[in-house]
């Protein structure tokens, strides 16, 4: 159909601009004589160029499989050609309207074992909870046993459940889900909803769509109607399993000399580790006042200690895992201090923005030993934002430290949500509620880079499918995803935050410059 539009296209403007030395009619003619031997050429150059029909019809249909019924999919099998493909993607998208489909496989004379079997290797969204997070993976049939935490088909209040906690997950990709996954008839809300009673939960969202760059809180407003559209159409209520903390108060920061003074003091035996981390969690709780940055500041982390005994007294939310009870240490503040004075006789040589403050990043904070240690006097200048990915230690941090940014989550999904916008591309207020970072990445993960890095995993993608070697795709980045299913991500996460580094001025360019070729190569 394609080659057949073009080769009319390009008679036209021959007939009509007939080359020196040819008269129209020839033209005319000509093509009336070849239409057939040309139309073969054009098809074999465009199929050339052309991704497979079935990769083509799956971008085409992604995320459209919700809103079919048995009419509608009778309607497209009677005009399309593409039969096996349909009805292979219908079984796997909604094996709901299984009966319809095999009905349909006699009327067109296919095989419904064939069909069945070709549906084992459609890739399609699947959601799961993993560590309390909601994640949608990509996957075929064959691999979903393999993947953890998968959502049963019949749960769908436990999905509407996760969706509620979920934060970036796009309202078009949850109302899919409920289409296809668990053929449920929802359609996303039309009406303006009201949203009065989770005041918290919206202002969570909006924090999310401003660290993505969403300015205004309509996208925000959008995907918390959504989640609670969900929540109605299963009949359920999400679970109260997080603790809404008080707001920073900025008017409480620590004086250079004070947040010195305040690092003096911290606890070293486990008896007075546990009674310093559990006085800071009940200040966490309780609505800020004047010293409560020196309480946050002793908190050590849970690493060799033990929660028995006192589990009853942490929020479920704001409770160690077992990871934290092994290996949550943190840099002793007397190293952290003694690296701030070898250091600073090197400030005056840092670059600085147009107001003089020094922009610094620290993309795995902790409670912020380091970041406070380069904050006590000499060092007032610097403008720190900060990443963290555990909760609790991001909120001990905000809460401690109100004069700069904290966000909280993996210093990848950031780099990838946050580092392709340049600091120069809008007016850069630092918000000191985590909601923006005061510094971005300066164009070394643009959208360019990114389209072409993930066109690039998609080709290999299909190499690996090819190959018969298969696993997993996560559709959405998470913070808090599996490592074993980030792997594919890894090298993209990796050389833009080395990227980030390198750009910095470097006393070897040449070393810099062979590290970015390798990370390239």
């Amino acid at each position: 159909m394609l080659a057949a539009q073009l080769l009319e296209t390009v008679r036209q403007f021959l007939v009509a601009n007939p080359p020196d030395g040819l008269e129209s009619d020839f033209i005319v003619e000509f093509f009336a004589n070849n239409t057939p031997t040309l139309v073969s050429i054009f098809e074999l150059a465009l199929s050339e160029q052309a991704p497979p029909t079935d990769e083509r019809l799956d971008a085409e249909n992604r995320g459209k499989w919700a809103g079919h019924n048995e009419k509608t999919i009778e309607t497209w099998a009677d005009n399309t050609a593409y039969h096996a493909w349909l009805f292979s993607r219908l079984l796997a998208h909604r094996p709901d309207l299984a009966t319809a489909v095999q009905r349909l496989c006699e009327t067109k004379g296919l095989s419904w074992e064939t069909v069945r079997a070709e549906s084992r290797l459609v890739y399609r969204p699947v959601p799961a909870v993993v560590d309390g997070v909601l994640v949608v993976y990509e996957a075929d049939q064959n691999l979903e046993a393999e993947l953890p935490g998968v959502i049963t088909r019949t749960a769908f209040g436990e999905f509407a459940k996760a969706a509620y906690w979920s934060d970036d997950l796009s309202p078009e990709l949850l109302s899919e889900l409920a289409g296809s996954w668990f053929a449920q008839q929802f359609s996303l809300p039309s009406e303006p909803m009201d949203l009065s009673a989770h005041g918290d939960r919206l202002e969570e969202l909006v924090t999310q769509t401003r660290l993505e760059g969403v300015l205004g809180d309509e996208v925000a407003e959008r995907r918390l109607a959504v989640r609670l559209a969900l929540l109605q159409a299963a009949g359920v209520v999400p679970d109260a399993r997080r603790v809404s903390l008080p707001k920073p108060d900025p008017n409480l920061a620590l004086s250079a000399d004070e947040l010195a003074e305040a690092m003096q003091s911290v606890p070293t035996g486990p008896g007075e580790r546990q009674t310093a981390n559990l006085a800071a969690v009940a200040t966490l709780l309780a609505e800020p006042t004047i010293g409560d940055a020196k309480t946050l500041l002793k908190y050590t982390g849970w690493g060799g200690l033990t929660i028995e005994g006192v589990r009853s007294l942490l929020p479920a939310n704001l409770a160690p895992d077992e990871k934290a009870l092994i290996h949550e240490y943190y840099t002793p503040p007397n190293v952290a201090l003694e690296l701030s004075r070898v250091l600073s006789p090197l400030r005056g040589g840092l670059p600085r923005g147009p107001s003089g403050e020094i922009l610094a990043i620290e993309p795995s904070a902790g409670v912020g030993r380091l970041v406070n240690a380069f904050s006590v006097p000499g060092w007032e200048a610097v403008n720190w934002t900060v990443i963290e990915y555990s909760a609790l230690s991001a909120s001990i941090l905000r809460r401690a430290r109100p004069d700069i940014t904290v966000i909280q989550g993996s210093f990848e999904q950031w780099i990838l949500s946050a580092g392709g916008r340049r600091a120069d591309d809008e007016p850069r207020r630092a918000d000191r509620d985590g909601s923006r970072p005061a510094l971005t990445a300066t164009g070394t993960t643009d959208g360019r880079r990114k389209a072409r890095r993930h066109s690039l995993h998609r080709a290999k993608c299909r190499e690996l499918r090819r190959r018969q070697v298969k696993m997993p795709r996560l559709a959405t980045p998470r913070n808090r995803q599996p490592v074993a299913r980030r792997r594919c991500q890894h090298a993209t996460y990796g050389r833009a935050a080395a990227r980030l580094v390198l750009a910095q001025p470097c006393e070897r360019p040449t070393i810099a410059a062979r590290l970015v070729a390798w990370m390239d190569s």
